[in-house]
């Protein structure tokens, strides 16, 4: 109960109602903060299997004789 007194301007036996609300929030904020931070650390982790993981294809369709030839013309 010492991190939780003083924390209003209400009198000591009114605030002391109070503590376990206060409580209730600081274990919640606290659990959030790890809740986020693992979900991060997760995100972060597959965004760099992706990133290295994954090999790019390597088919250029510029590159491609086919491609780049006209097969018909322009109509005049």
């Amino acid at each position: 109960m010492n991190e939780f007194q003083n924390f209003s301007s209400f009198p000591p036996e009114q605030e002391a109602t109070f503590v376990v609300y206060e409580q209730r929030v600081a274990d919640a904020s606290k659990k959030g903060l790890t809740m986020g931070a693992i979900a991060a650390g997760i995100i972060f982790l597959l965004a760099l299997v992706i990133k290295f993981g994954i090999t790019p294809n390597e088919y250029d369709p510029m590159k491609d004789p086919s491609k780049t030839e006209q097969t018909q013309t322009a109509p005049k």
